[in-house]
């Protein structure tokens, strides 16, 4: 068969695991049985299909020209209680836990959000609502602003809705666990309801 070099193509080295990143080559023959299947040449293109990038190398380390992977939203987590919960004490009450396990993240800044319908059955003390953020398995616990509302109408039919949100540097592979709580610093019952979590990246 005869080459007709006006058609002649290339195929790039690919890859097609999650993570995976070449590697600067060990030398520079790729035969000589010092190379796993990670090492590239200098210029080389290599794409992992998988995460949709794509690397070189300059011969000293490996550099990314393009990042296709989606980046905001990703590594998203919720959870949900739409139920009605009460609290006829000033002890906080756990209503809603999102909680990630460690080797799940991938690292960078992430957005924690916490929403919640509120209700006290009495205008003579506060609705409490209290988040906390533990990262790391164990590690610093964060209170985000506590959340104190002395209602001006205690009707059965007056429902208020609270939301805040806050950025979280996260390392790659750490946990995290979100807990909404809620309770009442006087007299009366504090209710809550349609409570919702969520954690999602916004950037590397």
């Amino acid at each position: 068969m005869t080459l007709i070099a006006s058609q002649a193509r290339m195929s790039q080295k690919r890859l097609t695991t999650p993570g995976d990143v070449p590697t600067v080559a060990p030398s520079n023959d790729h035969t000589d049985g010092s190379w796993t299947y990670l090492d590239i040449y200098p210029g080389e293109l290599c794409y992992n299909e998988a995460d949709g990038i794509l690397y070189t190398s300059d011969g000293s380390v490996i550099q990314t020209l393009i990042n296709a992977a989606p980046v905001f939203g990703s590594d998203y987590f919720y959870e949900q209680d739409l139920s009605v919960t009460s609290n006829g004490t000033t002890t906080f009450q756990n209503k809603l836990t999102l909680s990630i396990p460690t080797n799940t993240l991938s690292g960078g800044l992430y957005r924690a959000c916490v929403s919640y319908g509120y209700r006290h059955s009495t205008t003579n003390s506060d609705f409490r609502g209290q988040t906390l953020v533990s990262i790391a398995g164990g590690g610093a616990t964060a209170l985000f602003i506590e959340h104190r509302q002395e209602m001006k109408d205690s009707g059965a039919d007056q429902w208020q809705g609270w939301s805040l949100s806050r950025i979280i540097d996260v390392n790659p592979n750490d946990s995290i666990e979100i807990q909404y709580n809620f309770s009442k610093s006087g007299g009366g019952t504090a209710q809550t309801g349609d409570a919702f979590i969520e954690f999602y990246k916004v950037s590397n």
